[in-house]
């Protein structure tokens, strides 16, 4: 079982033509696909400061994929960006709290305290909580371009260079790619490439 405080985000994307954006974050994992928070209107901080407990089936290769959405009255909601934990290098027993850059995203930042109820490392030091909050804190955000580059450099030093080296499994919506996870385009978002191109060329 794993404890997840989702707190807050800071400097979200503005979805909406009112310069604002509609905020709430899904959890995803191999077994989980759940709206974690509620909605919070015509805010780019929101604080929503939501816990809950969820079930994790294995914690030695499961990933926790926390994205942020826009919620939309009309149409799909926007996407906003995602982090992914790896779940293995928690802590047993201890909540740990963290500040993710989102990848897919021109910028924005979510705030996350998570707690491993029955599973995680024991034995540590001192300095693994500090010394894993600050790593956390460093890991760049991504964007699909950046994914030419990683694949570049892995094939030159013939090994995995990101944060999730060794991983295996993967939600049906993101893949481990040479040490990162990636996010699969949706057929909405396909769909709307495509419409934007046909609209260039008409014009």
């Amino acid at each position: 079982k794993l404890q997840v405080r989702i707190i807050s985000a800071q400097n979200l994307m503005a979805a909406d033509v009112n310069g604002k954006s509609d905020p709430y974050v899904k959890i995803k994992s191999d077994c989980i696909n759940l709206k974690a928070t509620r909605v919070i209107q015509k805010n780019l901080n929101p604080v929503w400061d939501e816990t809950l407990i969820i079930e994790i089936e294995n914690p030695a290769k499961d990933c926790l994929i926390f994205e942020v959405y826009d919620e939309d009255l009309i149409g799909d909601d926007d996407f906003l960006g995602y982090t992914s934990v790896d779940l293995s290098l928690l802590p047993f027993g201890t909540s740990v709290t963290t500040i993710e850059k989102l990848s897919y995203a021109k910028h924005g930042t979510i705030e996350i305290e998570l707690k491993a109820l029955d599973f995680g490392v024991t034995n540590i030091p001192l300095s693994y909580i500090p010394t894993y909050c600050t790593w956390r804190k460093d890991i760049k955000g991504i964007t699909r371009k950046n994914f030419k580059e990683i694949k570049k450099s892995a094939k030159n030093s013939k090994k995995d260079s990101g944060p999730y080296y060794g991983k295996i499994t993967y939600s049906l919506d993101y893949k481990f790619y040479y040490g990162y996870i990636k996010r699969r385009r949706t057929k909405g978002e396909v769909a709307g490439d495509i419409g934007k191109k046909t609209l260039k060329v008409v014009g």
